[in-house]
């Protein structure tokens, strides 16, 4: 019975992995290495630059004489955000014309809520509504006043 070994002594004898593959390699190992790492380096940009643009929402909307809420319902729908406001809060407040080709979501909500006595503020994919000022400071006057008389 004969054993046939696949061990060639003129590559292997007494040299490194790193050496032989070095040899035997057209480009070397540490061309190899080398295109290695850049690919490594694109693709790990490539995928960040794709985490970015899907983090950075956009809103393309344009409408004279809205409601405020018409302008959240269509925000929700191409975004995804959700809104929490008091009705009371948005009741007897001016119609709004916008006009947003691809705007940043926070630009398209500074310009919605320009001129209008009300703040907005982002936590996640939820956008609370608020009053602003002394609006704030009336309400809050009202629901002391409320709670007080409750308690008499």
């Amino acid at each position: 019975m004969q054993i046939k070994s696949l061990y060639k002594p003129s590559v292997c004898s007494g040299k490194g992995a790193a050496e032989i593959f070095t040899k035997t390699c057209p480009a070397g190992l540490h061309g190899i290495l080398l295109v290695m790492k850049l690919t490594t380096v694109l693709l790990l940009a490539a995928m960040l630059q794709a985490s970015a643009k899907s983090n950075a929402q956009t809103v393309t909307y344009a409408a004279e004489s809205v409601s405020l809420e018409k302008v959240f319902v269509i925000i929700k729908q191409q975004t995804g955000y959700v809104f929490f406001y008091r009705e009371e809060d948005l009741a007897g407040l001016p119609a709004v014309s916008v006009s947003f080709r691809n705007t940043p979501l926070a630009t398209a909500l500074r310009e919605t809520l320009k001129g209008q006595p009300l703040q907005y503020n982002i936590q996640g994919k939820t956008i609370f509504i608020t009053t602003t000022g002394a609006n704030k400071k009336k309400n809050t006057i009202q629901e002391e006043t409320i709670t007080e008389e409750l308690a008499k």
